[in-house]
């Protein structure tokens, strides 16, 4: 287990991008593993973490999602949504980093606004290589400078790599939520009231969207 929390001494030149910690952990399969993104604190920060094997689940405002291998979840505190490891996932190992300022929460949070909290990346995604060269040299990251540089990249990478994922389109999530109730209910679809529902809007709103 590789764990890495940067403590930086006070700085006259402020920084608006930084990385605050980075790691790579196991979790067994016998042991427990629950954080709650309403427990962590009031400051703000966002958290990337991505599933290198096993299964993961995170419960993100009442919607369960599975975290399998080449999965990432970009999250936002403090907010609504518990990440763990399900009593019957075996062990589970990832990779993860959390940032804080505002450049990168503004990125970060319209990245989940409009995509959700949940990426498919793959195996070979150039975002996560890029995230396990941090985990190999960690010493070059205790320089509050590169520290920096090396967040916004990050941040910056996964945001363009999470735009052009399948299916990540011009259609907002909330909308997005609408139609995977539909596909999703084959044999009994759904009302206006039930899609408008799904996307949190009104009847009008939904439908002049």
């Amino acid at each position: 287990m590789t764990i890495e929390i940067l403590n930086f001494p006070q700085r006259k030149i402020a920084l608006h991008s930084m990385m605050k910690f980075f790691g790579h952990e196991t979790v067994s399969d016998r042991d427990r593993y629950e954080w709650s993104g309403v427990r962590r604190g009031r400051q703000e920060f966002i958290l990337w973490q991505h599933t290198l094997s096993g299964v993961g689940a995170l419960r993100y405002e009442n919607r369960e999602y599975e975290l399998p291998p080449g999965t990432s979840m970009l999250l936002h505190f403090p907010h609504d949504h518990i990440y763990y490891k399900p009593e019957t996932g075996g062990k589970w190992e990832f990779i993860y980093a959390g940032f804080n300022g505002y450049e990168l929460i503004r990125i970060a949070r319209e990245l989940e606004r409009q995509y959700g909290p949940v990426h498919p990346l793959g195996e070979n995604s150039a975002s996560v290589r890029k995230l396990l060269q941090v985990l190999e040299s960690p010493q070059q990251y205790r320089e509050p400078f590169l520290a920096s540089a090396c967040a916004y990249e990050l941040i910056c990478n996964l945001a363009a790599e999470i735009s052009n994922l399948p299916g990540c389109g011009s259609y907002p999530l909330s909308v997005r939520r609408a139609m995977d109730l539909v596909v999703n209910s084959p044999g009994d679809p759904p009302d206006i009231e039930a899609m408008a529902a799904a996307a949190g809007m009104s009847r009008w709103h939904f439908s002049r969207l």
